[in-house]
């Protein structure tokens, strides 16, 4: 007796993990470029030795990464997150508490010095190679590019346009569907200026 009741419970713990992962991959994904966030109060971004600019939701903290790229390679590294005290800590290096970091949108230009198209760029670059064979074309205020979306510690949507000797890579991450980060990125890619 005791044997059917723990194969009987093997059985349910199976099904109910079946059911769970089922519902969990029928989700559906917000877009990230057909809705952008509501139009309000915005603040705007520039760099132009990076060549970009975009507005993005007021409510975000945007910290700016000093130490990217080498010499011979700068970067551009540009985090956008929900604008709270642990947030900003975590970001300027403050805080003391172990924890993966949040959550929000992240901004990186990279050299491209042969002026490759965003696949070619891709294809060329170990860190993307992965994706490659899973992205998908995409259109960013008239400039080809392409986008992908990835799952890891959060969800994730990257989108990389390639204009002249630089590669924009914007990436977007999120826990649950009510995360505002998706619209949000297509808020700051509708008013991409590179």
């Amino acid at each position: 007796m005791n044997t059917n009741i723990g194969i009987a419970i093997v059985v349910a713990l199976v099904v109910v993990a079946g059911w769970f992962f089922l519902l969990r991959g029928s989700t559906p994904l917000p877009p990230v470029l057909d809705t952008p966030a509501e139009s309000g109060v915005v603040s705007m971004y520039s760099n132009d030795a990076y060549g970009i600019s975009f507005s993005y939701p007021a409510d975000l903290y945007l910290f700016e990464r000093k130490d990217a790229g080498t010499p011979e390679r700068p970067q551009l590294s540009l985090f956008l997150v929900e604008n709270t005290e642990e947030n900003r800590a975590v970001l300027e290096g403050r805080s003391t508490e172990p924890r993966e970091g949040p959550i929000g949108i992240t901004v990186d230009v990279y050299q491209n010095p042969e002026e490759l198209s965003a696949q070619e760029w891709m294809r060329n670059d170990t860190n993307w190679t992965v994706a490659n064979s899973e992205a998908e074309p995409v259109t960013v205020n008239g400039r080809e590019g392409v986008s992908y979306t990835w799952s890891g510690l959060y969800e994730g949507r990257t989108v990389v346009v390639a204009e002249g000797d630089k590669a924009y890579v914007f990436t977007a991450t999120w826990m649950t569907t009510e995360d505002t980060t998706l619209p949000d990125l297509g808020s700051i890619l509708s008013s991409l200026e590179i």
